[in-house]
């Protein structure tokens, strides 16, 4: 089962254990009721902004959803994400030492022109 779908059973539990329609709950988050039927059966993807949303009405924390799904998570080490970060790390590190020898040469410049 796909996290789409585990998500959405999770919202239709819980709004039924809240005594909550799809449409009273489409209503709190200001969605269609086809919408919010379409999340419970995993036929839509749910954006992120909407399942915060989702989380607050049904009061439930948004990693509740998350919890227990494990299925088709893989965790590999990628080497090229570290090699970039610390490429970009190099440069904002150089671009800090850069900046403050811009601004000693500066204060030097500036020292020396008011002289």
């Amino acid at each position: 089962m796909d996290i789409h779908t585990i998500i959405g059973i999770k919202i239709k539990n819980r709004r039924k254990e809240l005594g909550l329609s799809g449409a009273n709950l489409a209503e709190k988050l200001n969605l269609s009721q086809q919408q919010i039927s379409r999340y419970e059966n995993g036929i839509n993807k749910i954006p992120i902004n909407h399942l915060v949303d989702i989380a607050e009405a049904l009061n439930c924390p948004i990693e509740w959803f998350f919890q227990g799904y494990t299925s088709g998570l893989k965790i590999e080490k990628n080497d090229e994400f570290e090699q970039s970060n610390k490429e970009r790390q190099y440069t904002a590190e150089s671009i800090i030492v850069d900046l403050k020898w811009f601004s000693y040469n500066n204060y030097v410049l500036s020292f020396w022109m008011t002289e």
